[in-house]
Protein backbone atom coordinates (compact mmCIF):
# COMPACT_ATOMS: atom_id res chain seq x y z
CA UNK A 1 0.00 0.00 0.00
CA UNK A 2 0.94 3.57 -0.70
CA UNK A 3 2.58 5.57 2.30
CA UNK A 4 0.43 8.73 0.72
CA UNK A 5 -3.05 9.13 -0.10
CA UNK A 6 -3.98 11.22 -2.86
CA UNK A 7 -6.24 14.43 -1.78
CA UNK A 8 -9.58 15.14 -4.19
CA UNK A 9 -11.65 17.60 -2.98
CA UNK A 10 -14.86 15.26 -1.92
CA UNK A 11 -18.19 16.80 -3.99
CA UNK A 12 -20.16 18.71 -0.79
CA UNK A 13 -23.51 17.27 0.27
CA UNK A 14 -26.72 18.93 -1.42
CA UNK A 15 -28.00 21.78 0.39
CA UNK A 16 -30.57 20.26 2.36
CA UNK A 17 -32.23 21.91 5.25
CA UNK A 18 -29.68 20.43 7.95
CA UNK A 19 -27.03 21.88 5.51
CA UNK A 20 -28.47 24.92 5.55
CA UNK A 21 -28.94 25.55 9.25
CA UNK A 22 -25.34 24.20 9.74
CA UNK A 23 -23.67 27.23 7.11
CA UNK A 24 -26.39 29.67 8.54
CA UNK A 25 -24.50 28.74 12.12
CA UNK A 26 -21.12 28.48 11.16
CA UNK A 27 -19.92 29.61 7.62
CA UNK A 28 -22.48 32.27 6.57
CA UNK A 29 -22.75 33.64 10.14
CA UNK A 30 -19.12 34.66 10.24
CA UNK A 31 -19.10 35.66 6.52
CA UNK A 32 -21.83 38.22 7.29
CA UNK A 33 -20.49 38.94 11.03
CA UNK A 34 -16.93 39.53 11.27
CA UNK A 35 -17.38 40.98 7.45
CA UNK A 36 -19.26 43.88 9.21
CA UNK A 37 -16.45 44.18 11.64
CA UNK A 38 -14.12 44.71 9.15
CA UNK A 39 -15.88 47.16 6.80
CA UNK A 40 -15.16 50.56 7.38
CA UNK A 41 -18.36 52.39 6.99
CA UNK A 42 -21.90 51.96 8.23
CA UNK A 43 -24.44 52.58 5.77
CA UNK A 44 -28.40 51.37 4.86
CA UNK A 45 -28.81 48.60 2.71
CA UNK A 46 -25.57 46.69 2.31
CA UNK A 47 -24.87 45.29 -0.89
CA UNK A 48 -22.71 41.59 -1.29
CA UNK A 49 -21.93 39.13 -4.14
CA UNK A 50 -21.40 35.52 -3.12
CA UNK A 51 -20.08 33.09 -6.22
CA UNK A 52 -19.76 29.75 -5.60
CA UNK A 53 -20.94 26.71 -3.32
CA UNK A 54 -24.43 27.50 -2.12
CA UNK A 55 -24.56 31.26 -3.60
CA UNK A 56 -28.02 30.84 -3.90
CA UNK A 57 -28.86 30.02 -0.24
CA UNK A 58 -26.50 32.47 0.73
CA UNK A 59 -27.85 35.29 -0.79
CA UNK A 60 -31.28 34.16 0.74
CA UNK A 61 -29.98 33.78 4.03
CA UNK A 62 -27.95 37.30 3.45
CA UNK A 63 -31.24 38.92 2.39
CA UNK A 64 -33.08 37.55 5.42
CA UNK A 65 -30.52 40.24 7.55
CA UNK A 66 -31.57 43.23 5.13
CA UNK A 67 -28.66 42.84 2.42
CA UNK A 68 -29.28 43.25 -1.10
CA UNK A 69 -28.19 39.90 -2.48
CA UNK A 70 -26.28 39.08 -5.90
CA UNK A 71 -24.89 35.25 -6.71
CA UNK A 72 -23.50 33.08 -9.15
CA UNK A 73 -22.13 29.37 -8.75
CA UNK A 74 -19.37 30.32 -11.22
CA UNK A 75 -16.83 33.21 -11.44
CA UNK A 76 -18.49 33.96 -14.47
CA UNK A 77 -20.04 37.08 -13.30
CA UNK A 78 -21.30 40.10 -14.86
CA UNK A 79 -22.34 42.69 -12.11
CA UNK A 80 -25.03 45.44 -12.87
CA UNK A 81 -23.69 48.55 -14.33
CA UNK A 82 -22.49 51.21 -11.62
CA UNK A 83 -23.44 47.98 -8.99
CA UNK A 84 -21.03 48.14 -5.86
CA UNK A 85 -20.88 45.26 -3.32
CA UNK A 86 -19.72 45.96 0.51
CA UNK A 87 -19.05 42.28 0.43
CA UNK A 88 -17.60 39.88 -2.34
CA UNK A 89 -17.67 36.17 -0.63
CA UNK A 90 -15.93 33.62 -3.18
CA UNK A 91 -16.59 30.34 -1.92
CA UNK A 92 -14.53 27.22 -3.48
CA UNK A 93 -13.83 29.13 -6.43
CA UNK A 94 -10.34 30.24 -6.72
CA UNK A 95 -8.81 27.01 -6.84
CA UNK A 96 -10.40 26.72 -9.92
CA UNK A 97 -10.22 29.88 -12.11
CA UNK A 98 -7.41 29.97 -14.61
CA UNK A 99 -6.28 32.96 -13.67
CA UNK A 100 -7.01 33.87 -10.03
CA UNK A 101 -4.84 37.02 -9.82
CA UNK A 102 -6.79 38.83 -13.09
CA UNK A 103 -9.95 36.97 -11.10
CA UNK A 104 -9.22 38.79 -7.72
CA UNK A 105 -8.59 41.83 -9.97
CA UNK A 106 -11.75 42.13 -11.54
CA UNK A 107 -13.72 41.50 -8.43
CA UNK A 108 -11.70 44.10 -6.17
CA UNK A 109 -12.76 46.61 -8.82
CA UNK A 110 -16.63 45.75 -7.77
CA UNK A 111 -15.74 46.79 -4.01
CA UNK A 112 -17.76 49.70 -2.41
CA UNK A 113 -14.99 51.86 -0.71
CA UNK A 114 -14.45 50.59 2.26
CA UNK A 115 -15.50 47.51 1.45
CA UNK A 116 -14.47 43.88 2.27
CA UNK A 117 -13.45 40.71 0.10
CA UNK A 118 -14.04 37.18 1.79
CA UNK A 119 -12.08 34.09 0.09
CA UNK A 120 -12.79 30.67 0.88
CA UNK A 121 -10.52 28.11 -0.53
CA UNK A 122 -8.99 24.80 0.30
CA UNK A 123 -5.90 24.53 2.32
CA UNK A 124 -3.51 22.44 0.81
CA UNK A 125 -0.20 21.11 1.91
CA UNK A 126 -0.54 21.88 5.17
CA UNK A 127 1.90 20.85 8.06
CA UNK A 128 -1.29 18.29 9.14
CA UNK A 129 -1.49 17.03 5.69
CA UNK A 130 1.76 16.04 5.80
CA UNK A 131 1.24 14.15 9.02
CA UNK A 132 -2.14 12.33 7.50
CA UNK A 133 0.27 11.70 4.47
CA UNK A 134 -1.94 13.30 2.25
CA UNK A 135 -1.17 14.44 -1.00
CA UNK A 136 -3.17 17.75 -3.12
CA UNK A 137 -4.53 16.95 -6.60
CA UNK A 138 -7.55 17.83 -9.03
CA UNK A 139 -7.77 21.18 -8.33
CA UNK A 140 -6.34 24.05 -10.62
CA UNK A 141 -4.71 26.31 -8.07
CA UNK A 142 -3.62 25.37 -4.40
CA UNK A 143 -3.39 27.67 -1.69
CA UNK A 144 -2.39 27.91 1.86
CA UNK A 145 -2.56 30.97 3.89
CA UNK A 146 0.93 32.51 3.09
CA UNK A 147 0.64 32.50 -0.96
CA UNK A 148 -2.81 33.20 -0.54
CA UNK A 149 -2.40 36.09 1.42
CA UNK A 150 0.80 36.82 -1.28
CA UNK A 151 -1.94 36.70 -4.04
CA UNK A 152 -4.32 39.72 -2.54
CA UNK A 153 -1.15 41.32 -1.79
CA UNK A 154 0.18 41.51 -5.11
CA UNK A 155 -3.88 42.79 -5.74
CA UNK A 156 -3.86 45.66 -3.76
CA UNK A 157 -5.84 43.67 -1.11
CA UNK A 158 -4.72 43.23 2.79
CA UNK A 159 -5.59 40.45 5.00
CA UNK A 160 -6.91 41.50 8.03
CA UNK A 161 -8.67 38.46 9.74
CA UNK A 162 -7.82 34.60 8.94
CA UNK A 163 -9.94 31.68 10.19
CA UNK A 164 -10.34 27.87 9.23
CA UNK A 165 -12.93 25.11 9.28
CA UNK A 166 -12.26 21.65 10.81
CA UNK A 167 -9.38 19.79 10.40
CA UNK A 168 -10.86 16.84 8.40
CA UNK A 169 -7.52 15.09 8.29
CA UNK A 170 -8.10 14.26 11.75
CA UNK A 171 -10.55 11.79 10.60
CA UNK A 172 -8.07 10.19 8.48
CA UNK A 173 -5.53 10.24 11.68
CA UNK A 174 -8.37 8.61 13.97
CA UNK A 175 -8.84 6.02 11.14
CA UNK A 176 -11.74 7.37 9.20
CA UNK A 177 -9.71 7.46 5.78
CA UNK A 178 -12.61 8.96 3.88
CA UNK A 179 -10.12 9.67 0.97
CA UNK A 180 -9.70 5.99 0.45
CA UNK A 181 -13.16 5.02 1.30
CA UNK A 182 -15.51 7.78 -0.40
CA UNK A 183 -18.28 6.18 1.45
CA UNK A 184 -16.98 7.11 4.96
CA UNK A 185 -17.08 10.99 4.06
CA UNK A 186 -20.68 11.92 4.63
CA UNK A 187 -20.32 10.06 8.18
CA UNK A 188 -17.35 12.18 8.71
CA UNK A 189 -18.90 15.57 7.66
CA UNK A 190 -22.13 14.80 9.86
CA UNK A 191 -19.76 14.68 12.53
CA UNK A 192 -18.23 17.49 11.65
CA UNK A 193 -21.48 19.43 11.43
CA UNK A 194 -22.51 18.46 14.97
CA UNK A 195 -19.21 19.40 16.47
CA UNK A 196 -19.62 22.83 14.89
CA UNK A 197 -23.05 23.26 15.74
CA UNK A 198 -22.19 22.23 19.38
CA UNK A 199 -20.02 24.76 20.02
CA UNK A 200 -21.14 28.72 21.11
CA UNK A 201 -20.00 30.85 18.34
CA UNK A 202 -17.27 32.63 20.09
CA UNK A 203 -15.53 29.56 21.36
CA UNK A 204 -15.56 28.06 17.78
CA UNK A 205 -14.19 31.45 16.94
CA UNK A 206 -10.98 31.52 18.64
CA UNK A 207 -10.67 27.67 18.49
CA UNK A 208 -10.61 28.34 14.38
CA UNK A 209 -8.69 31.49 14.39
CA UNK A 210 -5.84 29.57 16.77
CA UNK A 211 -6.06 26.66 14.10
CA UNK A 212 -5.49 29.12 11.29
CA UNK A 213 -2.96 31.00 13.17
CA UNK A 214 -0.59 27.56 12.89
CA UNK A 215 -1.85 26.83 9.09
CA UNK A 216 -3.99 24.15 9.83
CA UNK A 217 -7.49 23.47 9.03
CA UNK A 218 -9.17 22.09 5.27
CA UNK A 219 -9.85 25.36 4.14
CA UNK A 220 -8.23 28.93 4.38
CA UNK A 221 -10.87 31.62 5.03
CA UNK A 222 -9.46 35.48 4.65
CA UNK A 223 -10.86 38.87 5.15
CA UNK A 224 -8.91 41.40 3.04
CA UNK A 225 -9.69 45.54 2.69
CA UNK A 226 -8.05 47.21 0.05
CA UNK A 227 -4.38 48.32 1.48
CA UNK A 228 -5.22 51.68 1.12
CA UNK A 229 -7.28 51.45 3.99
CA UNK A 230 -6.20 51.81 7.51
CA UNK A 231 -6.32 48.38 10.13
CA UNK A 232 -10.07 48.39 10.55
CA UNK A 233 -11.37 49.30 14.21
CA UNK A 234 -14.16 46.87 14.49
CA UNK A 235 -17.53 48.59 15.62
CA UNK A 236 -17.58 45.57 17.94
CA UNK A 237 -14.07 43.93 19.29
CA UNK A 238 -13.42 40.56 17.81
CA UNK A 239 -14.23 39.05 21.46
CA UNK A 240 -13.24 35.96 20.53
CA UNK A 241 -10.06 36.93 19.86
CA UNK A 242 -8.93 37.41 23.32
CA UNK A 243 -11.34 36.40 26.32
CA UNK A 244 -12.00 33.20 24.48
CA UNK A 245 -9.00 32.58 22.68
CA UNK A 246 -6.57 32.46 25.98
CA UNK A 247 -8.96 30.40 27.73
CA UNK A 248 -8.34 27.71 24.85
Amino acid sequence: MSNSTNFHRVPHPLLDPKEREWLAATLWNDIREIGILCLHQWVKGYHCLCLGYGAGSFCGYMQGFGWIADGANSSKWGAPAGRKYDLIALVNILEDVSHPLVTISSLKALLAVGGVMVIHTPNTFSELQGIAKLKPSGLTNYFNFASLSDLLEECGLRVVYRTTTFPMEWFILWGDNYSENPELYQSCHEKRMAFELALPTEVRRAFYAKLAGMGWGSNCIVFAVEQSMLEPQPHVPFDWLTRESEEI
